[in-house]
């Protein structure tokens, strides 16, 4: 635009100097600007510059730059007072057009001027009638083109318009009118809309060339198309042709759109091509059968060859090597198709393959690369029926069982294969020693021995982690194998000093799947090597010992990394734990323990501190002895400080013979029983427990403080004879028929919860609980939204202790059912039927006649875990009944305001009972 104005200025110099200035003197223009667009001024006092005929009075001059060609329309409809309006090329001028008293609506005397005209400068003089000055909108717009936006699109019409092509077009000049699309920030260009009307399903390629413009983009959308989302789109960063391929169109209304990213703020040309294309049948993945019938099928690939009913199969190949497409096993004279595009045979064609005696069956081989192709199953002269298409590629060396690579030792030795990859092996042993690591794509290696060797073979997967090795003596391979290692590293790993005598073996090398395959790895077998394992310290447990990896020596075949070794004398059986929780978090550490030297017999573990990638610690239930702990490295480059701790956990807090009750506050006694299932990390007590009697036993912690979590077992911090978390509200209980002896009982708490409790031990062997019911259902009529509706003293539950011991009573609600849909909803406590207002049922033990006055609701909801009745929990009874006694239930139930539930429901509860332990 500047160019503009300068020539425009240079103009004015000359006619200055030629004297031609009497009508032109003072008309310099007051105001610069771009259109579109709309100004709003006033001319009063702004002097009469252009003093020439039908252009009198006090006026304002605008220079206006017209961005694009098009229909453009200079108005002053919306002004106060009787205007005028000159446009033209020069200033002051009216060459280009003149209006008065345009008819803006009744009585108008506003001005407005409209003509076809190309991008350019142009004057727009706004000037009064008679004299008139006044308050003015200048408003100055174009005419949308077909295709500036959704209300005026360029119309296409599918299948009836295919091939379609809309050569040469521009976004520019259109207006950035959608900029918050699928297309990102590849839509804040201007824009271009097309609307497709489809009129019967078609499969489309669409694909714009930008003519060498960059950063373009391309969408359809079921609406115009303002919105992220999008039924397909393409972009490009470079000025190449791209666009949606293979796009099936339901009948109904489309809009495409075509923008890009600025800089430029538009495509100055391009062309947009839309094309029906024939859509495959099927879709599907090699190797794979697959049967149909081509008589449904039609004559879609109408061309030499293929000329009868057929079905086309868009086909993925996976990996490169020679596939066999095969109708060997049709029940019809067939011919097949196969090519790059839907219906070609570029790649090959065939009729009467020799599948056997007069077969008429058709089959194809070729060597071809990965990708996508399409087959054409299709009939000889017009014939058509039922066929089996079979896909399949040639087993390469490696693939299975029966074309394994072969090794021989010793004479390989040493033996490697690098560069060498499990992809497109296909997954054809997944039930292996190597668990969930052979759920990936395997390969095989025959290894025949001809005389004993004690070899390492050792796997590098070179970055992708989860991979495993296994050697066995037989193939195909099962859940039983000689020797095998895995990681979840990608680093190298392997089998260490194993020893083969003469025979056959098979390695198989696989992984968890994600990723599916190995892309590359090496596999290397050498004569075992030679390590002298001699501990670095010795030293008695408990203890805690500092030290550093780097700079030592990989004595240990364990892991490729420096190591040191302890020698750590055990004085004790018990849990032991061997961390190394205190070291540098930046160490990422792995720690092993044996019962020899360099040995993981006792147990390993990677990242137990709760790192993802730092220390580690090991718990072990070991008798006294002597054992070795190995600090090595996670990655075999890396090295660093530690703190190893080793001591005794689980130690009784308490001896005690039962029956008996204990009360303790575990705040303060520390975390014997470290984190982990079952255990949350909560201060506890240990118990050392001697049951006297075989029989069923009650451990109880039902009316503690806090959330409490109890674990009994055979062990110290062992949960193997039984483990509860909320049987009592939040509080624990175990009951379990277990021989006499002794035992460990574990008061721990949730989370990081401790407090006052009680623990309960009783024998119930010769104790009978029961239960009667002298009345035993309440029919609960409809009730109104929000009301509340009570048992009446004639309603009232009646329990009887029909045992010969003293008994507590506990409830739990069990489900609600909506009698009339046969929907049975489990108990969430203030359960809301709706999803807004919630329902509340109260419940409270006693002997009164009565019904109560008054339920406590932060005491007496029932819940959906048994709650067991104390002197704050449903009132002062229903605990410690005696045999033959009674005891009363009484129920509230509160409705909720509204519900969109309006079926009758039926609401269950179950009442339990207990041995009162005194």
């Amino acid at each position: 635009m500047q160019k503009y104005i300068k020539i425009i200025s240079i103009i004015w110099i000359i006619l200055q100097a030629i004297g031609i200035t009497a009508a032109f003197a003072d008309c310099i223009p007051d105001i610069f600007v771009t259109a579109p667009g709309a100004w709003d001024s006033s001319t009063c006092g702004a002097g009469d510059d252009c003093d020439i005929p039908g252009l009198d009075s006090e006026d304002h001059i605008y220079e206006v730059f017209l961005s694009c060609p098009g229909i453009w329309t200079f108005s002053l409809c919306n002004s106060s007072f009787d205007t005028k309006i000159g446009v033209g090329t020069m200033s002051c001028s009216t060459d280009v057009g003149y209006n008065d008293d345009f008819d803006c609506g009744i009585d108008s005397t506003q001005s407005q001027f409209t003509d076809t005209l190309p991008a350019g400068l142009y004057y727009v003089t706004v000037d009064g009638n008679d004299s008139a000055c006044g308050d003015y909108v200048l408003e100055i717009y174009r005419t949308p083109d077909p295709g500036d936006n959704c209300d005026n699109p360029i119309r296409i019409n599918l299948p009836e318009d295919a091939p379609y092509i809309d050569a040469h077009q521009t976004t520019c000049c259109r207006y950035n009118d959608y900029y918050f699309t699928c297309l990102g920030f590849f839509d804040t260009g201007e824009d271009i809309i097309y609307e497709v009307t489809v009129t019967e399903e078609v499969t489309v390629d669409i694909t714009l060339n930008p003519k060498r413009t960059a950063f373009t983009g391309i969408l359809i959308n079921g609406v115009c198309p303002e919105g992220i989302y999008c039924i397909e789109s393409s972009t490009n960063i470079r000025g190449s042709s791209h666009g949606i391929t293979g796009l099936t169109l339901a009948p109904g209304a489309y809009y495409i759109m075509i923008d890009s990213w600025p800089p430029p703020t538009c495509i100055p040309d391009f062309d947009l091509t839309i094309d029906t294309v024939l859509a495959p049948d099927f879709t599907v993945t090699a190797p794979g059968t697959w049967n149909s019938n081509t008589c449904i099928g039609g004559d879609d690939c109408d061309m030499p060859g293929l000329d009868a009913e057929d079905l086309v199969y868009e086909v993925t190949l996976p990996c490169d090597g020679i596939w066999t497409f095969s109708l060997c096993g049709s029940s019809y004279d067939t011919k097949m198709g196969l090519g790059t595009a839907c219906c070609s045979y570029d790649i090959g064609y065939n009729d009467d393959f020799d599948c056997g005696i007069d077969s008429t069956q058709s089959q194809i081989t070729d060597t071809l690369a990965a990708g996508i192709y399409y087959v054409t199953v299709d009939g000889n002269d017009h014939a058509c029926g039922e066929y089996t298409l079979e896909i399949s590629r040639k087993p390469e060396v490696g693939d299975n069982c029966d074309y394994p690579l072969t090794i021989t030792l010793p004479a390989d030795i040493p033996y490697l294969d690098s560069d060498q990859t499990t992809c497109c092996r296909y997954n054809d042993y997944s039930s292996t020693c190597l668990g969930s690591y052979d759920g990936g794509e395997d390969i095989i290696y025959e290894v025949t021995v001809t005389e004993t060797i004690t070899v390492d073979i050792i796997l590098d997967p070179k970055g992708t982690g989860w991979s495993g090795i296994l050697i066995d003596d037989g193939c195909p391979l099962d859940s039983f194998c000689i020797a095998f290692s895995a990681s979840d590293a990608g680093y190298a790993y392997g089998i260490r000093r194993l020893t083969l005598s003469p025979g056959s073996y098979y390695i198989m090398i696989d992984n968890y799947p994600a990723p599916y395959c190995i892309p590359d790895f090496d596999l290397s077998i050498d004569t075992a090597a030679i390590y002298t394992c001699i501990p670095d310290l010795s030293a008695e447990a408990p203890g805690t010992w500092v030290g550093n990896t780097c700079g030592a020596i990989n004595d240990c075949y364990l892991r490729e990394s420096e190591d040191y070794i302890y020698e750590i004398d055990i004085p004790e059986p018990g849990v032991w734990e061997f961390s190394l929780c205190s070291s540098d978090p930046a160490f990422n550490s792995y720690i092993y323990i044996g019962t020899t030297c360099c040995g993981d017999e006792i147990g390993f573990d990677d990242d137990g501190c709760g790192y993802t990638s730092g220390p580690s610690q090991l718990a072990a239930s070991i008798p006294a002895g002597t054992y070795y702990v190995t600090i090595e490295s996670f990655s075999p480059t890396d090295c660093g400080n530690y703190v190893l701790d080793i001591y005794k956990v689980c130690m009784p807090d308490f001896v005690v013979t039962a029956p008996g009750v204990w009360d303790s506050n575990t705040c303060g006694a520390g975390n014997d029983c470290n984190p982990g299932s079952p255990w949350m990390g909560g201060e506890d007590h240990i118990y050392e427990v001697f049951i006297p009697d075989s029989g069923l036993w009650i451990f109880s912690l039902c009316g503690s403080a806090y959330d409490t979590k109890i674990g009994i077992g055979t062990s110290c911090c062992s949960t193997d004879v039984g483990y509860n978390d909320d049987y009592c509200g939040l509080q624990s209980e175990v009951t379990v028929s277990i021989p006499s002896g002794t035992y460990y009982v574990v008061v721990d708490g949730f989370g990081s919860a401790c407090g006052d409790y009680t623990l309960q031990i009783g024998d119930s062997t010769t104790s009978v609980l029961g239960i009667c019911m002298v009345r035993n259902v309440w029919v609960l009529d409809t009730i109104a939204p929000g009301n509340t509706r009570s048992m009446d003293s004639s309603e009232v539950l009646i329990i009887e202790n029909c045992g010969t011991s003293s008994i507590d009573l506990g409830l739990r609600f069990l489900t609600v059912v909506d009698t009339a849909a046969g929907d049975t909803i489990a108990w969430i406590p203030g359960y809301s039927i709706s999803g807004v207002d919630t329902f509340s049922l109260h419940a409270i033990f006693n002997d009164n006649i009565l019904p109560p006055e008054v339920y406590v609701p932060t005491t007496d909801m029932v819940g959906g875990s048994v709650q067991w009745a104390t002197d704050i929990i449903y009132g002062s009874l229903g605990f410690g009944i005696l045999p033959g006694e009674t005891d009363n239930l009484w129920l509230e139930f509160v409705a909720p305001t509204h519900s969109s539930s309006y079926d009758p429901l039926r609401i269950e509860i179950e009442l339990q009972a207990r041995l009162f332990l005194p």
